[in-house]
Parts: C-alpha cells; structure tokens; sequence
C-alpha cells in the first residue's frame, strides 16, 4: 500500500520543487549571506505540498473524465491508482485536499515569519495547483500546462524562495527562475507526448495534442537547451561559473533529446521522464556551484 500512494503522489516528482527551492535559497546565501533554516524547512513544504496535492487531485479528476477508467492495463505511462482499482477515489480526495491544507499550514507559518502577502501568494498557488485538472477551465486540459509551470514553478517557487530570505529580487534571481521554470517544463512535456493519443480522446488538449509529434519534440527540444543559452547572461552579472559549470551536462542534454526524437511515444517515455528530472535537478545543483566558486 505504501508503494501505491508513492505512485499516487507521484513522489518521483518532488526532486522539481526540491531543486526549484534549493537554488533560490542558495542565490540568495550566496548574495545576501542570508539563511533563515525555518523559512527554508516552511519554503520547501509549501511547495512539496501543493505539488503532491496537484498530483492526486489530477488523478481523480483525470478519472472522473474517464481517463483509465476502462482499461488501466493498457496504459503508456505511470500507474493511476484509482483507474487500477488500487486505491478509492474519495481516499485519493481526500489526500489531496489534506496536502492543499498542509500547504497552506505551513504557508500560514511562512506569512508568520516573512509577511501575509507571501501566504496570499501560497494560497494562489493552492487554488491554481487544484485549477490544473479543476474548475470548469482546467489548465491542462486548455493546454496551459506550460505557462502554469513557467509561473509557478519558475517564477513563484524559485522567486519565492529567495524573496522570503533576502526581502527584496534582482535580475539575477529573475534569470535563474526563467532557467529552472523552463528546465521544469520537461517532464510534464515528455508526459504529453507519451499520452498524446490517450489525451485527445478524454477531451486533454495539450500542447502536443493540438500541434503533434513534431511540434512536440521540438519543444523539448528546446526546453532542454534554451536554460543553456540563458545561462551566458550570468556573466555580465558576475556569475561567469554559474553560466560555465552547467555545460558540463549538454552530452547528456544532446543523448537525451536525441532519444526522444528517435523513439515513437510508449513506455519507454517514462525512462525518457526520469531523465527528464534528473537533467532539471543536476542542472540546479550545478548552478548553485557556480553562485559559491
């Protein structure tokens, strides 16, 4: 049971709110000599926390609207408990409602600590967290997935993580969320490239739905080299090791996006997602070693 609700939560994901949290605390030592450990420890569970809480929402929703309601065994990519019968629906819920109320505990924990705009700002990303399946706009199922992960993973998450330790942003925390909110991209676009066929027929209108194959592994394409490219601007903000030391990864960026351009969508997508994550996260690490060399 304890291996099901992992695959519920998704727990394979948590390395990106992680990383995302990680590097804007770091930028913000390495700039301000700053480290506040409890708004830290309150950061990373907010931003844990809404992701699980959007992750089994997602599931109920996705099988409210019939996707793997039928057949799960036929699936391409990672177990849906409740369409595999594994776990109920209302446990599932319920979940999640408690990971949105957690969030927004220890939300309420950081406005404490840093100010209430930071837990209006939680509360936000709550209620966008459940609008991603929810509501009668779901932003995945509109295609928006891209833009919400930018915003919120980029520009909130890694924003946030600075601003509740320094007080204030800069240009250079600017670039860094751009680069990580692009890198976080990733795995949610290898996803809509693997359920391509499955999405378009429970009404999802992904990006890779509406445009297809080609426009589709070209947008990974380019969500795994653009960070590269935006990394020349840490020069002129005296980071030239933060724009050096990331590309040490571009073999491993080139073998991973020539795989996916090789390979047709299937299971095999899901290693492609793994490697996905680990490029995001070593990406940030590798960052954060430029911000302190």
């Amino acid at each position: 049971m304890i291996r099901a609700w992992a695959a519920a939560a998704r727990l394979r994901t948590l390395p990106i709110p992680t990383i995302q949290v990680f590097t804007g605390t770091a930028l913000a030592y390495s700039m301000a000599n700053t480290l506040n450990l409890p708004v830290l420890l309150y950061t990373w569970l907010v931003a844990v926390f809404i992701t699980i809480g959007t992750n089994l929402i997602n599931d109920v929703i996705d099988f409210d609207n019939g996707e793997n309601g039928e057949n799960p065994a036929k699936r391409k990519g990672f177990l849906k408990v409740i369409g595999a019968g594994i776990i109920s629906r209302e446990r599932v819920r319920f979940a999640g409602l408690t990971s949105f109320f957690l969030a927004l505990f220890f939300g309420a924990l950081l406005g404490i600590s840093t100010g209430w705009p930071i837990f209006l700002l939680v509360l936000l990303s709550v209620i966008s967290g459940y609008c991603y399946t929810g509501g009668p706009y779901p932003i995945s199922y509109l295609g928006l997935s891209e833009i919400f992960i930018l915003v919120f993973y980029g520009g909130v998450c890694v924003g946030s993580a600075f601003f509740v330790q320094t007080g204030y942003l800069s240009a250079k925390i600017g670039l860094c969320a751009l680069q990580m909110g692009i890198l976080a991209i990733l795995p949610n676009a290898i996803n809509n490239f693997r359920d391509m066929h499955e999405d378009a027929g429970n009404g999802k209108l992904t990006l890779a739905v509406r445009f297809g194959k080609s426009f589709a592994r070209w947008e990974i394409a380019i969500c795994t080299f653009l960070p590269f490219v935006l990394g020349m601007f840490w020069s002129p903000l005296g980071h030239v090791k933060s724009a050096l030391i990331p590309l040490f990864l571009l073999p491993m960026a080139f073998l991973f996006v020539r795989g996916l351009w090789s390979t047709e969508p299937g299971p095999l997508f899901n290693r492609f997602f793994g490697l996905s994550v680990l490029l995001h996260f070593l990406f940030g690490l590798f960052l954060v070693l430029g911000f302190f060399l």
